[in-house]
């Protein structure tokens, strides 16, 4: 139990924190109104002021043009927009770390992204802002001076900042205390919910933050302290969880194995549920063999597979029962 009371607790909780910073470029047009041609040469224009950027080198650029490449994004838990518009110039640059990301012509000519396991937003935001702050320098990006930055999206007008969380908080959703978070951080301006919406495990929930009026590193800030306050109420409630139900949980973990590994009838549930009983026994090393990155990523694919036809759809969830049996 020493492991999961410790430092590094908050990885079985706090699955992924990401920062997106938006831009667009002063005198280009909004994507959806670009031309194949001016398309073309925004991508150049980014790119030659890009490529100047001493560590550029350790960025690699893919065209993300098809389905199967956006899902390798998706399966990457990269939280691209549900109304993102992937065009035939759309490019997705990542770090070798893969702790930050360039997006080009994705709905909006740019966004600059930092990813972390963990209660990691701060982090996350020096990761999107250095890039924000070094492409400044060389691009003009679309500023007003009464309402800041300006996208197609309105939502992102001032800021153009959005962060997002991925948690796993079974202990709060027992005691059923996920209904008050929701309330909590709907007043905090937070977008709570659970991946019980797209068939998954009600065990995980996503916190989306947008408020382009305020000042970013503030905002940045506040998200870690409401996220941090999440986690801790989950160990404390994990805690108490374990010390009474350890038993069934471990009998249901033999249960839903058994049921992958016989492969029929498998759903996005009873694979999301598999996911969230081996972060909840790992993290008092009940259990041990999976690492908490591919359990994430799994997590994402069966998130993907949601998304897909039947047929589709079940190819993703057969890659992740493989990968995690």
């Amino acid at each position: 139990m020493s492991s999961f009371l410790g430092k590094f607790s908050e990885k079985y909780i706090s699955l992924s924190s990401q920062v997106d910073v938006y831009r667009n470029i002063k005198d280009y047009r909004f994507n959806y109104m670009l031309s194949f041609e001016d398309e073309v040469k925004l991508y150049n224009k980014i790119c030659s002021s890009f490529y100047k950027l001493y560590y550029s080198d350790r960025f690699s650029f893919e065209k993300v043009n098809t389905k199967e490449k956006v899902l390798k994004y998706y399966n990457k838990g990269l939280f691209l927009d549900c109304n993102d518009i992937f065009r035939e110039n759309s490019y997705v640059g990542s770090r070798d770390d893969e702790f930050a990301f360039v997006n080009i012509n994705i709905r909006e000519h740019l966004r600059f992204t930092g990813k972390l396991p963990g209660v990691n937003f701060f982090r996350c935001g020096h990761f999107a802002y250095g890039l924000e702050s070094d492409m400044d320098s060389k691009l003009d990006f679309a500023f007003n001076t009464n309402f800041g930055y300006v996208f197609e999206d309105v939502n992102l007008v001032g800021n153009g900042l959005k962060m997002t969380g991925v948690l796993h908080i079974p202990s709060l959703k027992y005691y059923k205390t996920t209904d008050f978070l929701e309330k909590k951080m709907r007043n905090l301006g937070i977008k709570f919910y659970s991946l019980s919406e797209l068939g998954l495990c009600e065990d995980f929930y996503i916190a989306e933050f947008l408020n382009p009026t305020a000042e970013e590193f503030s905002a940045i800030r506040k998200m870690d302290k409401y996220i941090t306050e999440i986690v801790n109420l989950e160990i404390d409630n994990r805690r108490k969880l374990l010390g009474i139900k350890t038993d069934y949980y471990r009998e249901k973990f033999e249960k839903y194995k058994k049921i992958l590994i016989k492969r029929e009838n498998i759903t996005p549930y009873i694979v999301s549920k598999f996911i969230s009983l081996c972060l909840l026994l790992q993290s008092l090393e009940l259990i041990v063999g999976y690492d908490v990155k591919l359990l994430y990523e799994c997590l994402m694919k069966v998130r993907s597979s949601t998304f897909l036809p039947e047929k589709e759809s079940n190819v993703e969830l057969l890659d992740s029962v493989l990968k995690l049996i």
